[in-house]
């Protein structure tokens, strides 16, 4: 079970996921799955955060990485 007051004073929810940080759309969840290197970078040239979560904490390094698509994780990784 995770320490509820830990997270709370990281300022974390239980998954990780910061308090207050940009959410992911739906629409980078899906180019990060499919690999859209494309729609990714133009989003984090725009200004997109590297770090931001869904509601359970991934990022879209995590759903890249877990769809095996390279490309998108060494974009992701290069923006960090």
């Amino acid at each position: 079970m995770p320490d509820m007051t830990s997270a709370w004073q990281l300022g974390t929810d239980t998954y990780g996921a910061t308090r207050g940080a940009t959410a992911i759309p739906d629409e980078l969840v899906e180019a990060a799955q499919v690999g859209n290197v494309v729609r990714i970078r133009d989003w984090l040239w725009a200004g997109g955060d590297v770090d931001a979560r869904d509601s359970t904490g991934r990022t879209m390094l995590m759903f890249a990485a877990a769809a095996g698509r390279c490309a998108v994780v060494e974009v992701l990784l290069a923006a960090r």
